[in-house]
């Protein structure tokens, strides 16, 4: 392992103690995540400090155990954390099905459930030196061994969480400690201290450990707010260290504990008194009183009636921990600013070292970084929902930045194919992985849209005019193109209209004249147009995107969408053949059968249904974080762009595409086309709709097929436009011409009889 030795952050020793309280744990997380961000921004530092970077010793008891050995033992980002903590709140606060009464003596809640989601944190973060290179290379670690991970680890942050043995629970709690060397304790795994330290009687049965095989449960019962057990470990292990600063967290649960009449009122009041952390925290307050090393945040109002384990609340918790951080603002300054004061105090004496392990550029930003300052300029928050796309990711992480091969790649698509999705899972890769580069994302669907990025870039980052004439475009281009920028990713997004990146007369103009260069710089391009993409850059670093694999559909769809409304997989995987496997039309069908409450099965009678019931799945809209609010959201809306692009730019291909949207949509013989005036239009004319993916040519070199959903929004276009009579008479008269009666018997005009009466029968 790599050991480097660096200054410990400067200033008083600083202990992070996190009360339990199920899924409230993440009411914890938010107001964590909320400190740590002032601490960047007051501090002008370049990334949210790690709390693993920032804390000398983290602790918890029960799930607040849990959240001190995500941060603590494996190093995660406070972000990381909460989206972790929230699936292992899911899969592990899912009641057994035979759990009807709550305090079951071996707990309501399924053990090994909370024990496969832990091992799942386990392996995403694994801190080995094998798994830490392939996460640092971009591969996958969906293969990881090292579930089992030992929970002692001498280089890590210190962290601590309690327990209590179950053959006495008033003997004291039980530290397990990441620093520990004690033989009784030693080759306890990750998993298991997670699941004594979270064992609450009510909801998961006790675990033996160690090599007494003793039995522990969790030390909520005296000890949810551990704060005097960490300040009194803190003192052991630090001997030397005087000045301590103390951050207590709580999870919302209240401090007002009253009794009814009533022995099971009476018998709850003792629980909540046990449980409550009001005792310790006055306990802290008065001994500490306003000197700044104790500070103690804890939502007061709107979390006391949501249990322990419905973690259906989440949402809930995170509205009424907002409303708190919003009132509590000038207690955390307070808080951020006695920090710097205090560092600043300790700058007079000499650096104080420490041991870290360098595991990760994703775990030590601030190493990596140097002197220069990183933008992540990036519009979208991560995709949580984002599946698959692996071999595409791996294709851009090898030419970009693992192997180098190429400085600009292209990657195009039909739209709803998922090109903005992969770009964004890209950019986070690259955020978390290659930290010393900067991201800016510039979408492209306009010039007024790319004008409007590069002014936001020239704002943030305070790049200066040399010109009185120069725009912001060309400040951009500037800047990236100079060493001062350091390496940097740049991403065009939706770059769909050839005349705005290259100009009409084909010379390269416009706004590709606007893209930098550098030696450290990296370019990704997404387009619909393969002619965009192939313009841009060699076609060997052009990348189509195609329509996802069927078990990639189907997980993004179970994602999506309640097990309750999924009753066939057969059924499933009908309608997802059906949406062609595109991700946006999966998105959007599962948010019309989530919103209107109705079954798979009834969406395909929908979409099989009259042109009225198809239009309604085919243009409903749904929100969406991660994409464009100024673009729909619906497949019809997204591809109308396209098809009124095409009717701008190429009107006979427009045409064609009309004609095919009213007759069946597989195996079309070029033969049955109208007529045009050349061979060579319409030759044209299919190229176009072949470079945007909505048609394709058959093996055969002679027929033509259209996505059956492509089909199905062109018919909605061309009915939004009240063109559908016009356009079924073309065809209607197009059909009698070809089948008058003129002694054709070949193959291609027996099926054109068969399109003719197929497409008409099912438009």
């Amino acid at each position: 392992m790599e050991l480097e030795m660096r200054p410990r952050a400067s200033g008083p020793l600083r202990i992070l103690s996190l009360d339990g309280g199920g899924i409230r744990g993440i009411s914890s997380l938010l107001i964590l995540e909320r400190i740590m961000e002032r601490i960047r921004d007051v501090h002008h530092l370049d990334y949210t400090p790690r709390p693993c970077d920032h804390f000398d010793l983290i602790g918890g008891t029960s799930t607040g155990g849990i959240i001190a050995i995500m941060l603590g033992r494996l190093g995660m980002t406070v972000d990381e954390c909460i989206r972790a903590y929230r699936k292992v709140a899911e899969r592990a606060f899912t009641r057994k099905a035979h759990a009807i009464i709550p305090a079951r003596p071996r707990g309501a809640f399924s053990a090994r459930a909370l024990q496969e989601a832990i091992k799942q944190v386990v392996r995403e973060f694994c801190t080995e030196k094998e798994c830490v290179e392939r996460r640092r290379n971009g591969l996958s670690i969906t293969d990881c061994q090292h579930s089992d991970l030992p929970f002692r680890e001498q280089t890590c942050t210190k962290t601590v969480v309690l327990a209590v043995t179950k053959v006495n629970i008033d003997a004291g709690p039980t530290l397990f400690r990441t620093y520990d060397k004690s033989t009784a304790l030693d080759g306890c795994a990750i998993w298991e201290v997670a699941r004594a330290t979270s064992a609450a009687s009510t909801l998961f049965k006790s675990i033996r450990l160690g090599r007494d095989n003793i039995e522990y449960i969790d030390a909520g019962f005296g000890y949810n707010n551990p704060c005097e057990q960490l300040i009194a470990e803190a003192k052991k292990v630090f001997p030397g260290r005087s000045d301590m600063q103390t951050l207590s967290i709580g999870t919302g649960i209240g401090d007002v504990v009253g009794i009814k009449n009533g022995r099971l009122s009476i018998i709850g009041a003792l629980k909540r008194m046990t449980t409550s952390p009001n005792r310790v925290n006055t306990n802290m307050e008065d001994y500490h009183g306003d000197s700044g090393q104790y500070f103690r945040f804890n939502v007061q109002h709107g979390l006391g009636d949501i249990s322990l384990s419905d973690w259906k609340q989440a949402s809930r918790i995170s509205a009424y921990t907002s409303i708190y951080l919003s009132e509590k603002s000038k207690d955390i300054e307070k808080y951020v600013k006695t920090y710097g004061a205090r560092s600043q105090q300790n700058e007079l004496n000499e650096p104080q070292f420490t041991k870290i392990l360098i595991v990760d550029p994703v775990q030590k930003v601030d190493v990596v970084l140097g002197k220069l300052k990183a933008y992540h300029m990036i519009p979208f928050v991560a995709n949580e929902d984002f599946t698959g796309r692996e071999i595409v990711l791996s294709r851009l992480q090898e030419r970009l930045f693992l192997q180098k091969t190429a400085r600009k790649v292209a990657l195009y698509g039909i739209g709803g194919i998922g090109k903005t999705q992969v770009a964004l899972h890209f950019a986070y890769w690259v955020k978390n992985n290659m930290p010393q580069y900067s991201i800016f994302w510039i979408p492209a669907f306009s010039e007024a849209s790319f004008e409007q990025a590069c002014t936001g870039i020239v704002r943030d980052i305070g790049i200066q005019r040399i010109k009185q004439d120069e725009n912001d475009m060309e400040m951009v281009r500037r800047y990236l193109s100079s060493k001062e920028a350091g390496p940097w990713l740049f991403i065009v997004d939706n770059a769909d209209d050839y005349d705005i990146l290259f100009g009409s007369d084909g010379v390269r103009g416009r706004l590709c004249k606007y893209f930098p260069a550098s030696d450290t710089g990296v370019i990704l391009l997404t387009t619909r147009f393969s002619r965009v993409a192939e313009c841009f850059t060699s076609q060997r670093d052009t990348i189509q995107l195609l329509p996802m694999e069927a078990n990639e559909a189907i997980a993004l769809f179970e994602k999506l969408v309640a097990n309750t409304l999924i009753h066939s997989r057969k059924m499933t995987e009908k309608l997802l053949e059906e949406l062609s496997w595109l991700p946006l039309a999966i998105k959007q069908a599962a948010s019309y059968i989530e919103f209107t409450n109705v079954s798979v099965s009834r969406y395909l009678d929908l979409m099989h249904g009259t042109d009225e019931d198809k239009e309604t799945p085919a243009s409903c809209h749904f929100h969406d974080d991660t994409r464009y609010p100024q673009l729909q959201n619906s497949i019809a809306q997204i591809w109308r762009i396209s098809f009124e692009k095409i009717k701008r730019s190429d009107p006979i291909a427009a045409d064609i595409l009309q004609f095919m949207s009213c007759i069946a949509p597989k195996a079309i013989p070029r033969s049955l086309l109208p007529l045009y005036k050349s061979e060579a239009q319409t030759e044209s004319a299919i190229n176009t709709l072949c470079e945007y993916a909505l048609v394709t040519r058959g093996t055969d070199g002679v027929t033509l097929e259209i996505h059956d959903i492509v089909q199905l929004a062109t018919l909605w276009w061309i009915d939004q436009k009240g063109e559908a009579l016009e356009t079924t008479r073309k065809v209607t008269q197009r059909m009698v011409k070809t089948f008058s009666p003129r002694g054709q018997t070949n193959e291609h005009t027996r099926r054109a009889v068969e399109i003719y009466t197929n497409g008409m029968s099912s438009s």
